[in-house]
Parts: structure tokens; sequence; C-alpha cells
């Protein structure tokens, strides 16, 4: 009897330890690569999701792979149940059609933008202008200068294309969008400039004397860890990492430590 109860047990053990297992395969919209192609895949959001993972360790042992595409092609992979989740992303609704994304997010988010107590980090899109323009952004925006530049990999591009049609110029990232402002000396950038103060400025920081940020942001938004529609993660599994995810960047500390890590990153 004793040695029945025994077997029960263990089961019962390993069990709860394989159910506490999970591998996720994470879409990441690889920014780095599309600056400089033999770069090895760092940003801030890896760093989250290391730091709340590890802190996770006694309750969820995640495994976890990443997978760099553009994120038309992430959210086309979350359809197909291909991939797990989709790193550091905002709320559409194209891609909650797709895409499970944690209470309180999009039309959820009552209390206006980077409220959610669920987002996983939040961002602020910025209109930069020549440094002699004499445009002041107010908020309006459906009146910058033309072209208006933008990253094509952001949800803010299709905004953006519907807003000014052919005055609207996407490029592959916001460097480039940058230089070519400075080339053509006219129009716009709307650039992310992410959720550590200071940090993305760095990569375009040896032309920052010849560029105006406008005080008031363009745009900003909550961004999440969404899970695919099709993932075999439990809703209970989603909150626990939505929680923890969510607390990193209150810790004053981990966004110093990520600051002074990144700022010391060479773009190209």
């Amino acid at each position: 009897m004793l040695k029945i109860l025994l077997t029960i047990l263990l089961s019962l053990f390993q069990f709860n330890v394989l159910a506490n297992k999970l591998t996720l395969t994470i879409c990441a919209n690889d920014v780095r690569k599309s600056i400089n192609p033999d770069a090895v895949y760092e940003t801030p959001s890896v760093d989250i999701i290391k730091i709340a993972f590890k802190k996770l360790k006694s309750k969820l042992d995640i495994n976890y792979t990443f997978d760099f595409k553009p994120m038309d092609r992430c959210v086309n992979d979350a359809e197909k149940g291909q991939i797990d989740a989709i790193l550091d992303v905002s709320y559409t609704e194209e891609r909650s059609r797709a895409v499970d994304y944690p209470p309180g997010s999009g039309p959820e988010e009552k209390e206006g933008p980077c409220t959610s107590l669920f987002r996983m980090t939040c961002s602020k899109y910025m209109v930069i202008t020549n440094k002699n323009s004499q445009f002041e952004y107010k908020g309006n925006k459906e009146k910058l200068l033309l072209p208006v530049r933008v990253a094509r990999g952001y949800s803010l591009a299709k905004k953006i294309e519907d807003i000014y049609k052919e005055n609207a110029e996407l490029s592959k990232n916001d460097l480039v969008s940058i230089k070519k402002l400075l080339r053509d000396n006219s129009g716009c950038v709307v650039a992310n400039f992410g959720y550590i103060p200071g940090l993305a400025e760095n990569q375009f920081r040896e032309l920052l004397p010849k560029l105006k940020i406008h005080r008031i942001p363009y745009e900003a938004r909550s961004n999440y860890f969404p899970f695919s529609k099709k993932t075999n993660i439990t809703h209970e599994q989603k909150l626990t990492i939505w929680k923890e995810l969510a607390k990193v960047m209150l810790d004053e500390k981990v966004v110093d430590q990520l600051r002074r890590k990144y700022s010391k990153l060479k773009y190209k």
C-alpha cells in the first residue's frame, strides 16, 4: 500500500514539474539587424524577457528561442500557430485577430496611453525636423512637414500612410529616415523613442546637432507580449508571465542598468 502511495505521489510530482516547464518560440522585429546585418540581436526587450523569466523560475521553467522577422511576418506566423508569442508589440485590431493581448489592452486601456497594468513597455513616437526648421509640432497629427518619413515596421506607419497618402515615405528604420531628412533638407521623421529616456538618440547621436526633436509626442502607446491564439500556453500561465513582465520596468535599478548597457552600443 505504501509503495502504491509513493508511486502516486511521485507521479503527481513529475506531472507538476512537467506542467511548469514551457517551451516558447518568440518572434521579434529585429531592428538592430536591419541597421547592421551582422549584429547580435540585443535590445532592452530581450533583457526584460530574461529578467522576468529568471524570476519566474520557481513557478514556470521557461525555455525560449527567438525567431527574427519583420513584424507583419511575426503576426502571420502567430495566426498560423508557428510561433507562441511576439516580443514587445503594440495593440492593433488586425493583430488582435491573431494574438491574445493581456487584460486592459487596446480599447480596454481606458485611462489613456501607457496606463495598462500589463504593458511590457511604453513607447513614444517623436517628431524630428532639421535643426533650422521654423516648424513647431503642437499636436495636430494631420499638419506635419512633408514628406512624412516613418519606419515601415511600425504599426503607426499605416496610420501615417492613411493620412498623408503619397506624401508618406517608408524606410527600413529610423536612422535611414533621419539620413533622408538631412539629405533632402525637407519634411520630417516620426521616430520611435522607446521606453528608456535618452536611449533612442544613441543610434543617431552623431547627427543630433543637426536635428530638432519636438517636445510633444506624436503618439504614445503601450507595448505587450501577446500570445498566438493557437499556442498551447494556458491562460493562467499567460497571466503569470504578463504580471512578471510588467514589474520589470517599474524597477528603477533595472532601467538604469539597461540605459548604461545600451548607451554603449554602436550603430552603423
